[in-house]
Order: C-alpha cells, then sequence, then structure tokens
C-alpha cells in the first residue's frame, strides 16, 4: 500500500503546476503586519477545498523564503469579526484550535507519502505543531514540537497571519534540490461556514497528490550549525552544551543567544554571550543559565551576527520541582508512622533531607533523622505519637548551595 502511495503522488504530482517560491531580499518582521517585502511574493488565492469554487470569505497566502527559513503571509477576509473572535481562548500551546477559527499549514518534506508536518495559528494567536506518520517521532503526533514564529493582526475587514517556520525545524537538506509540497487550509466556524484550501480536491487536505509543489530552489549550508547536547535539565542552575561547527573560511564573530519559552507562551530566559568562532573550527560551547519555575520550557539556541538573527537548535524540556511526593494528601491512622515515596531532582553530587511534622499552631511535634536517600525513595514519617487532628509535613531538601522547602497537609484519624 506504501509504494501504491507513493507511485499516486508522483504521478499527481507531474500533472499539478510547480509554483515558484520567491526569494526574499531581507526577512520580514512576524508581527502580523504586512511589510513591504511581501508585495513582492506571488499571491495564492484559497478556494473551496472539495471543489474549488471561489470564497465568500476571499483569503490569500503570500509565500517566500530565505535560506533560513520559510515564510507565508495570510489575509484572511472577516465581515463577522466580533463574532470570530468570541470563540475558545485557550492560552496554551497545542491546544485543539483546529476546531476553531484558524489557518492550517500542511508540509511534506520528506516525499514518502506518509509523513507530514502540521501547524495551526488560530486567531487569538494560539497555536498547535504537529509530525503525523513519522516512525521517528512520538506516537502521538501533538507530542512533537519545533521551533517556529507565528503572530496574529487584524484589520479593517478581516485578520492576518503571519509565519516563520527555519528550515532546519522541517529537516530540510542543505546543498540538494528542494521538493517541497504545501497545503493551507482555512475552517471558517462563523457564517457562512466554509473551509478554503490552496490545493483542493476529494481527496482531502492531507492528501499529497493535492498539494501545491515547489521544486525550484535549494538551500545553501547555513555559516553556522548546533546540536544540543544537554539532556538532564534542573530547577535552578543548569548549562546548555552545543557541538556547533563553523562551515565557513573564515572566522565568525557575534553572539551566542539562549531563550526559554513556557508552554503558555511566557519568556522565562533571555541571555546572550559573546561567541567566536574560527574557520572551519568544530567545537563544544557551553552556557550556563538558570530556570525558576517548574514546567515545559522549549529552550531555543540562536546567533546574532551583523544585527541579523540565525536559528541554530532548540529542545524541549520539563523543569521539575527538585522533590516531589506521590501523595500530596496525607491520611494516616492514628498510632501509626506512615511512609511517603520521594523522589529527588538534582544534578548536585550529594544532598540531604530533613522531614519535620508541625502542628496547627506551626510548633514542630516530630522530626527524622537527617536522611540522604538515593534519588527515588521511601521516607517514613514519624506519625505513631500523633494525636488526630490535622498538621502540616514541611520536607527540607538541601542540594549543593541551595535550600528546597515543601509542605503538604497531614490529617491523622482515629482507627474506625
Amino acid at each position: 500500500m506504501k509504494r501504491l502511495v507513493i507511485m499516486m503522488s508522483i504521478v499527481a504530482w507531474g500533472v499539478l503546476q510547480a509554483a515558484e517560491l520567491y526569494q526574499c531580499p531581507e526577512a520580514p518582521v512576524i508581527d502580523g503586519i504586512e511589510d513591504p517585502c511581501w508585495s513582492q511574493a506571488e499571491a495564492f488565492p484559497l478556494v473551496d477545498w472539495k471543489d474549488g469554487s471561489p470564497l465568500h470569505m476571499k483569503t490569500v497566502a503570500r509565500i517566500m523564503r530565505d535560506n533560513q527559513s520559510l515564510y507565508v503571509f495570510m489575509h484572511c477576509r472577516e465581515v463577522n469579526l466580533v463574532e470570530a473572535r468570541d470563540q475558545e481562548k485557550f492560552n496554551r500551546h497545542d491546544a485543539p484550535i483546529w476546531n476553531s477559527n484558524c489557518v492550517e499549514f500542511f508540509f511534506d518534506v520528506r516525499n514518502d507519502g506518509r509523513a507530514f508536518y502540521q501547524f495551526v495559528v488560530d486567531i487569538h494567536n494560539d497555536a498547535a505543531d504537529l509530525l503525523h506518520d513519522d516512525p521517528e517521532s512520538p506516537s502521538n503526533a501533538i507530542d512533537w514540537n519545533g521551533f517556529w514564529r507565528h503572530a496574529v493582526g487584524t484589520y479593517a475587514d478581516g485578520w492576518t497571519v503571519e509565519i516563520a517556520i527555519p528550515w532546519s525545524t522541517l529537516k530540510m537538506l542543505t546543498g540538494q534540490p528542494v521538493r517541497l509540497g504545501m497545503n493551507i487550509s482555512r475552517p471558517r466556524r462563523v457564517a457562512p461556514f466554509e473551509r478554503g484550501s490552496l490545493a483542493p480536491g476529494e481527496g482531502g487536505l492531507c492528501d499529497f497528490s493535492q498539494f501545491l509543489v515547489f521544486d525550484n530552489f535549494s538551500l545553501e549550508e547555513s555559516e553556522l550549525t548546533a546540536d544540543v547536547l544537554s539532556s538532564k535539565v534542573f530547577l535552578g542552575s543548569n548549562r546548555m552544551t552545543l557541538r556547533m561547527r563553523n562551515h565557513t573560511a573564515h572566522n565568525l564573530v557575534g553572539q551566542l543567544e539562549l531563550t526559554g519559552t513556557a508552554s503558555d507562551h511566557r519568556e522565562v530566559l533571555r541571555m546572550a554571550v559573546p561567541l567566536e568562532m574560527k574557520a572551519n573550527e568544530e567545537r563544544d560551547v557551553s552556557v550556563d543559565y538558570r530556570i525558576d519555575e517548574s514546567g515545559q520550557v522549549m529552550l531555543t539556541a540562536g546567533f546574532i551576527h551583523d544585527k541579523e538573527r540565525c536559528f541554530l537548535a532548540q529542545a524541549d524540556y520539563i523543569f521539575r520541582q527538585p522533590l516531589e511526593f506521590n501523595d500530596p494528601h496525607l491520611l494516616v491512622f492514628a498510632g501509626e508512622d506512615h511512609p511517603v515515596y520521594v523522589r529527588i531532582f538534582s544534578d548536585a553530587p550529594s544532598w540531604t533531607v530533613d522531614v519535620e511534622i508541625l502542628d496547627h499552631l506551626g510548633e514542630r511535634c516530630a522530626k527524622t533523622d537527617t536522611l540522604s536517600p538515593p534519588a527515588n525513595a521511601f521516607l517514613v514519617l514519624p506519625t505513631r505519637q500523633l494525636a488526630p487532628g490535622a498538621y502540616t509535613v514541611r520536607i527540607l531538601l538541601k542540594h549543593g548551595n541551595n535550600l528546597s522547602k515543601n509542605t503538604m497537609p497531614l490529617k491523622v484519624i482515629p482507627r474506625p
């Protein structure tokens, strides 16, 4: 079946007219505002996704590229803008925004008739990214995350979407002819209901045989590339290590920029350090940084050179509290000690744990001996002598020069 799909795609692509992808002299600012450079890019009107008829609400895409990224600017006409914006606002990444007023971008870069990328931006600038049917990706397509930028704007009778996707996010190879299959969809969830598509047809939005094809260009190798070597991260102080390569015959002088973006789009880290790479040099570069709040953070490394900023690499990390419990609401029978399972996330070579039990006045009424457990261990709470009532458990973790405090409620009840 896989061979049949590939053959069908090749035949259909041979019939489709390949479009030309405009190479822009300068990158646009991704802010949802149409910069002058967009006027030179060809306009691609979306049509009804099944029969190719004109849309009630005109939607036009302009597409261009440079050696770093692919850029798309969308004009979405909308006469019911207030109603369109009065939809659920998720304010988080990878929410199911494809069921709302949004624009979806589909990319086939592997020509295998199976794997494709999907990027989605809704009218509130919430975003989602997915990688479908790729054996190297997570089993759940939405678990994949890639670095890209997006912005939404409004105008008199509609709204705009502007995106920039680095070629490295799409895993496009340099120095080889590029074959990029692309489709765009705009589902409109207010009357009159309709769905526009860049490449219409009965096969559906994700039918590769219907994708518009750009195959008239190749990508030059970037001056500087980097691979992320860091794997473990911790709340607090960290170090990101990058294996960097200067592919040019001259020195590169600039700044290595590191940014961190939380899952709710907040920037939790931004820093830059001087960087000089000698001609044809390859070496590991480390940057010390600090994250002070738990959660999922995307770390992005870039290089600022001659006032130009280029994307190098990105990695998704989960920053955990240094100490977590298996049971955050303890319920204990009077006359019994109680074990609690503790997980410790720290890069310190050693640590100690002190456990205290406080009464309702905040006075300490029980304490364990100082412990040095492994990273995951059971700790026994000294609750045997406690009378029925409400208490607070306080656990102090000393790791390196840091002191982390965690508390949780404890309720002692009589045994029935």
